[in-house]
């Protein structure tokens, strides 16, 4: 995924492991590495705004894909939670 797109759906890293990239002038700065069992692109998904980094497959990887609509029905009908 790439810094600015649209982020309507994030992913959760099954196996493999990617890097995480901010540009810095006209290069791209690894800021860090994602494994198992990490998610990926839920800031976009959270506060409908686009992707706010790069993230590049390192190794082969396997994600879930979780569509913002299938996250909000979830998030609707599943358990209350709340703050004490």
């Amino acid at each position: 995924m790439r810094k600015g797109d649209h982020s309507d759906e994030l992913f959760v890293i099954v196996f493999g492991q990617a890097g995480v990239y901010a540009a810095h002038g006209q290069k791209l700065r690894r800021l860090g590495t994602l494994e198992r069992p990490a998610a990926v692109g839920e800031i976009g998904v959270i506060d409908g705004g686009d992707r706010t980094a790069t993230v590049v497959a390192d190794t082969p990887m396997q994600v879930l894909v979780v569509p913002m609509q299938e996250l909000e029905s979830a998030l609707d009908n599943g358990p209350q939670c709340r703050r004490e």
